[in-house]
């Protein structure tokens, strides 16, 4: 076993048993966004180096829950995010084009702090580690004719930090956004907005 499946195994263990030790006072919540995201992934192809990738768009899914037993301000979250719309780039002269897809999803696990600054705004930070799985496909095609495509799988394992803010419309809906680097090596990013549920 790799070293990176024995880390998701260890994390996905580790939530199971707070959830499992989780006390009654606990409170579960669910948020659902849209992310802008950043790729600051770079590499090359056929010779011709690529980086600064337009944006994409991914959702983001979240489940959390309060800790007050650590702390009253403290929780943790699981999360799961997937690209919706592809980060791209593309490169033409008079005889070349080439393109490059981003395709990829995130699960990821969280520590949080939110913490009350107004009656109805909360502000939160987190950190974590994110399991990282992408496709990057390449397209190029020349003036002369003639087309070809390849593509690239990798997945990798990385530290995670991110803040934001919480806006509370009722009791159990509020609306929030943050930024979430999720890959800090690489300076990829979710700027994201949504809805939170709390149950």
């Amino acid at each position: 076993m790799n070293n990176k499946i024995k880390t998701a195994v260890a994390a996905a263990l580790i939530t199971t048993g707070i959830v499992m030790a989780a006390p009654a006072s606990a409170e579960s919540y669910a948020n659902v966004q849209l992310a802008v995201s950043d790729i600051g992934y770079s590499n090359t192809y056929n010779g011709y180096g690529y980086s600064g990738f337009d944006n994409g768009i991914t959702l983001v899914g979240t489940f959390g829950m309060t800790l007050p037993a650590v702390h009253k301000y403290f929780g943790w979250e699981a999360e799961i995010a997937k690209s919706v719309v592809n980060p791209e780039y593309n490169y033409s002269t008079s005889t070349y084009h080439y393109s490059v897809d981003y395709d990829y999803f995130n699960l990821g696990g969280f520590a949080v702090f939110t913490i009350p600054v107004h009656p109805k705004i909360d502000v939160r930070g987190r950190g974590g580690l994110v399991y990282h799985n992408y496709t990057v496909s390449f397209d190029s095609c020349y003036s002369w004719g003639g087309c070809y495509s390849s593509s690239v799988s990798d997945s990798e394992i990385n530290p995670a930090v991110g803040g934001g803010a919480v806006f509370k419309v009722s009791p159990n809906l509020n609306l929030m956004a943050e930024l979430t680097a999720f890959d800090v090596s690489n300076d990829s990013l979710h700027l994201s907005a949504g809805a939170q549920f709390k149950f």
